[in-house]
């Protein structure tokens, strides 16, 4: 959390004809994340053994979360005698015992340029053979096999972190907690790594663009966001302000990743500017709304201020509304999720044909609640299509001849700063 910012399985097919083989070279492997339309939601709770909070949100809200929440240090196994017990191991069973797959953020208390230059690489080493006691625990032999999404070094673009505002340092110090997975053995049908940075960057500590580590270490794109209200902030922050940034920010540097809020929250106490009930029914539809967010991480900590919406055994009103809503969904184990291959958010559905046989129709403009948009050359769902992001969620788009050229293209009308944007070219672009 930062301080208050002021304002498809592959198959190799042989052919045999007569004596002779004939091997078909293998397309790439996906793995798909539901996105579009649709949103899970994940906890962190305010205590160690979690499986039982888990399951009173589960009966309150009539539907689970997907993800348990954890924080963790490289340190936190110091003086533990493994394999008696492993506090690592503990947090994270605790969760997949409630039926839900860990989110854990781990931490280094160092800077980043340490961590980068291999001091901590038997710390991180010893640590990852803790994360491998939880996947290999006898407990769990008999069920699914446990999974989790690791996060290293969170927040690393902010100052108040030991390891932040170092982009080049963080970028290999990322690399080495996924390095030593996979020299474990670890693959991604067990671990998929998160690239969680703050939502808000520090003045002079760059760009989340500056941060990213590499396609090939990063499976999921994640941030930080909250709604720090009157007893943090200096305001109540509406849901689409907290979120639109950053969701844009990590949208360019990829646009097919799954997105997952990595920790979120508002105010509990009314005394702090808003409604948190409302403001909770808000994060679900508005995330649900996005064809890229997978996901959120409510963080239910009585801290800065009481965030929490699981407390002494009662859940918030708001999230008791918006659980049970159709766009909200649930899933364990995550099978897409840890299936082999890169992860992808899934394709939304083909759009059925509708221009009839022989006749010729004008072509169609599309922009989903996230910015996508799908300009078609004709009406069938097998016509070419120009697929590209331009705008924000809660964007109103228009279409036109801005320079009379006499091509439309793209524009939109943005309610939070009265302006309006226009670009004369049918791909993505910045505003001209």
């Amino acid at each position: 959390m930062a301080p208050t910012p002021t304002r498809s399985v592959a198959f190799a097919v042989a052919l045999l004809v007569g004596m002779a083989a004939w091997v078909l070279p293998a397309p790439p492997v996906r793995a798909d994340v539901d996105a579009a339309g649709v949103v899970a939601t994940g906890i962190y709770f305010d205590d160690f053994f979690v499986a039982d909070d888990l399951d009173g949100v589960a009966a309150q809200a009539g539907r689970r979360v997907t993800f348990g929440g954890t924080f963790h240090s490289i340190t936190e196994n110091d003086g533990v005698q493994t394999p008696t017990w492993s506090n690592t191991r503990e947090l994270l069973a605790e969760v997949w015992r409630g039926r839900a797959t860990p989110f854990a953020n781990v931490t280094v208390p160092a800077s980043a340029a340490s961590v980068a230059s291999g001091a901590y690489d038997q710390k991180i080493a010893e640590w990852v053979g803790h994360v491998r006691l939880y996947l290999d625990l006898a407990e769990f032999a008999q069920g699914p096999a446990p999974t989790l999404v690791v996060a290293p070094l969170p927040e690393a673009n902010g100052d108040w972190t030991r390891y932040g505002c170092d982009p080049a340092s963080f970028k290999t110090a990322f690399r080495k907690f996924v390095d030593e997975f996979r020299r474990q053995g670890v693959d991604e049908t067990r671990v998929r790594f998160a690239f969680a940075p703050n939502g808000w960057t520090s003045p002079g500590c760059g760009d989340l663009a500056d941060y990213y580590p590499g396609d090939g270490y990063v499976d999921v794109l994640a941030f930080s966001g909250y709604n720090f209200g009157t007893c943090v902030g200096n305001s109540w922050d509406s849901v689409s302000w907290v979120m639109s940034g950053p969701i844009a920010e990590l949208r360019a540097i990829d646009p097919t990743k799954p997105i997952v809020v990595a920790q979120t929250a508002a105010p509990r106490p009314a005394s702090c500017g808003g409604d948190q009930d409302a403001w909770i029914r808000d994060l679900f539809g508005y995330l649900a709304a996005d064809p890229q967010v997978a996901a959120f991480v409510w963080f239910n900590h009585d801290k800065e201020t009481d965030w929490r919406v699981w407390r002494n055994g009662t859940l918030a009103q708001g999230w008791s509304d918006a659980a049970p809503a159709s766009s909200t969904v649930y899933s364990w184990p995550l099978t897409g999720w840890f299936s082999p291959g890169p992860l992808r958010v899934a394709p939304a559905s083909p759009i059925p044909g509708l221009c009839p046989t022989g006749r010729v129709c004008d072509g169609i403009g599309l922009v989903d609640a996230g910015g996508r948009w799908t300009l078609r050359r004709g009406l069938g769902s097998e016509d070419p299509a120009d697929v590209f992001y331009f705008g924000n969620p809660g964007d109103h788009p228009i279409y036109g001849d801005w320079d009379c050229d006499g091509v439309d293209t793209p524009g939109l009308y943005r309610r939070s700063d009265g302006y309006v944007y226009l670009t004369n070219v049918n791909a993505q672009s910045t505003a001209s």
